[in-house]
């Protein structure tokens, strides 16, 4: 078979008998250039981006002058995961085609992934000069941007969608960054476009934002089903799947996947019950999507030594990380992420492991064909049906903490806190907060007159500050009544802060989850709403292990009425945090051991199905 018979097969969308040809050709010639660039094209096309690069290498060394080729080597090694090899290779671009759009913008993104921020930028502005209105990298220079100035960054990504309205990311990206921004008006007149932008088909990138963003913004669990099961069943159709293996007989090998073993949310709450493993009947191993290694504080180090093995899969792009994951003779793999930052699914979407498991992440399930399983509870999970993947449901609670010690308690005044107010906190990303559950927050301002609301502020929620400001005011509430606490970046001081507050006022649609647990196990009391949609009832679950119903509402009325009741009522408040603390102490989910039993009752019934061939199927882990 010939070039030209691959090209053809490759129109067809035949893209394995179009490597086929390929390779014949190249059996036939193995300097062919245009067998080598084109087969290139293919393997990038499905995925396989370190098989691109090597072909897109060779091929550069036969034509060292094609700057297309040096440009399509770069986009290859960024998705490669080697930013160092892709930076040198869009230079080379650039130099031999000045004018280069896409070469500038690959150069842009190399050096971004190094960490070298001014010249990202230079090579983005480069780029722009040549091409004002080049939408990839304008979507590029909003993503980074995003995380400083959130409102320049929506911008950006409006202005793409007005000249560019199919492109699906931008679409995508600006509902995010604008929710973040807490631009609600014209992020939810954006999301009016979504079902027909999911009839005709979406990227899988703009659906991978969007099964992330979509819960935050209603308590709607159809529409976010919708969304996460087109991901899923795209990410399934496009990866290249491994052969399937059979489980082992001996120990249950558990690979636990993440990018966020180390200053992270996920490692706060993992530490402890991944040390607490029955480690005679479990292998535990980390596998490692982020090199974290320089963050400060003890938890990467610590979670190296309560597992059996860490695997670096950092370098490495998700076909060969799925191998490596197969190699490593994994037999239940544990997707923590989900679509959170830095999570490939596409890894288990190859299927590089006989059991395949959701648990965690940011809530949820994920609606994926190439999971068996997502561990959750009775009270995230009322109902196990209907979801693509099946549910096993751990017997109270079926999200981990860990209790770090707390630093001195600061004064109110250290704080910039009035000393005579009722400080209700809220330290939630703004992204969880959405106009139902803000107005609750006024609602209870209005009705506790001497009271304050104490939320989250960073660098990057200063446009959403400026938003909820300008909503109190409309209200008639003074702005100044809204404090933002800066970032704490040390652990022990941030929970510290959480006693100089009287009661935490969780948000609805996705409910608090490390912050409540942060905030519980620092002895706050945290009030939430029953929902109906998983995530919003995390902190329903935590609140019911606990033994503490009076702090669960049941509407939006009843949560303001709580709230009010309680702000009202200091020996309330008093006996609530005395019950809190004694039961935070010996309950779930701050119990690792006992979390890690019934963990392990869910790994052990799946194994079992597995190894006697039975297909997975939704089931509840009885108390050991």
């Amino acid at each position: 078979m010939s070039v030209v018979d691959g090209d053809a097969l490759r129109g067809k969308g035949d893209l394995v008998g179009a490597l086929a040809a390929y390779g014949s050709a190249l059996t036939a010639n193995p300097n062919d250039l245009m067998a080598l660039v084109n087969r290139g094209v293919t393997f990038h096309m499905l995925g396989r981006a370190a098989e691109a690069a090597a072909d897109y290498t060779k091929a550069a060394g036969i034509a060292p002058q094609i700057a297309l080729i040096q440009a399509n080597l770069a986009a290859a090694l960024l998705d490669a995961h080697k930013p160092g090899s892709a930076r040198d290779a869009a230079t080379k671009a650039v130099e031999l085609e000045p004018a280069n759009v896409t070469a500038w913008n690959n150069l842009g993104v190399a050096c971004g992934q190094l960490g070298l921020a001014r010249d990202a930028q230079a090579s983005w502005r480069k780029a722009l000069t040549l091409d004002p209105d080049h939408a990839s990298t304008l979507v590029n220079l909003a993503q980074a941007t995003r995380a400083d100035d959130p409102d320049k960054a929506a911008d950006l990504f409006l202005r793409v969608l007005a000249k560019n309205p199919e492109r699906d990311d931008a679409y995508a990206e600006a509902i995010s960054t604008l929710w973040h921004a807490c631009r609600w008006d014209r992020a939810l007149e954006l999301l009016g476009e979504l079902d027909a932008r999911l009839a005709r088909g979406m990227a899988t990138n703009a659906l991978y934002s969007l099964a992330y963003t979509l819960p935050f913004m209603a308590d709607d669990p159809a529409r976010v089903k919708k969304a996460q099961t087109a991901l899923g069943a795209a990410l399934a159709s496009t990866a290249t799947k491994l052969p399937l293996v059979t489980p082992g007989m001996g120990k249950i090998v558990v690979g636990y996947l993440s990018p966020d073993f180390g200053n992270h949310a996920m490692s706060h709450v993992l530490r402890s019950m991944i040390a607490a493993h029955d480690k005679s009947r479990f292998e535990i191993v980390l596998l490692s999507l982020k090199d974290r290694s320089s963050e400060p504080g003890p938890w990467l180090a610590d979670l190296k030594r309560a597992a059996n093995d860490f695997v670096d899969l950092s370098a490495l792009d998700s076909p060969k990380a799925a191998e490596a994951i197969r190699a490593r003779k994994i037999d239940i793999l544990i997707d923590l992420s989900g679509y959170m930052a830095g999570g490939r699914p596409e890894i288990l979407a190859a299927r590089p492991a006989p059991v395949q498991v959701y648990w965690i992440g940011h809530g949820g399930f994920l609606e994926a064909p190439y999971l068996d399983y997502t561990i959750a509870d009775r009270i995230v999970a009322p109902d196990p049906m209907g979801h693509v993947e099946a549910i096993a449901r751990l017997p109270v609670c079926y999200h981990p903490a860990d209790r770090f010690p707390a630093g001195p308690t600061p004064s109110r005044a250290e704080l910039g806190l009035p000393e005579d107010a009722i400080v209700f906190a809220a330290f939630c990303n703004p992204l969880k907060i959405e106009p139902v559950c803000f107005a609750a927050w006024l609602d209870v301002l209005k009705r506790v007159p001497d009271s304050v609301l104490w939320l989250a502020g960073r660098k990057a929620y200063t446009p959403a500050q400026s938003q909820l400001r300008a909503r109190a005011q409309e209200a008639g509430i003074d702005p100044a009544r809204l404090i933002f606490a800066p970032h704490a970046a040390d652990k022990a001081a941030h929970l510290a802060r959480h006693r100089a507050a009287d009661l935490f006022l969780d948000s609805f649609a996705v409910s608090a989850a490390s912050t409540a647990l942060d905030s519980l196990g620092a002895g706050l009391p945290v009030l939430t709403k029953r929902g109906q949609q998983a995530h919003a009832n995390v902190a329903m679950s935590f609140l019911s292990a606990l033994g503490l119903p009076e702090l669960i509402a049941d509407s939006v009325e009843d949560f303001v009425a709580r709230a009010v009741r309680l702000a009202q009522d200091k020996e309330a408040r008093d006996a609530l945090r005395a019950r809190l603390d004694a039961s935070v102490a010996t309950n779930l989910p701050f119990d690792a051991t006992a979390m890690a039993r019934h963990v392990e009752a869910a790994f052990a019934a799946m194994m079992e199905r597995a190894r006697a061939g039975s297909k997975p199927i939704s089931f509840d882990v009885d108390m050991p």
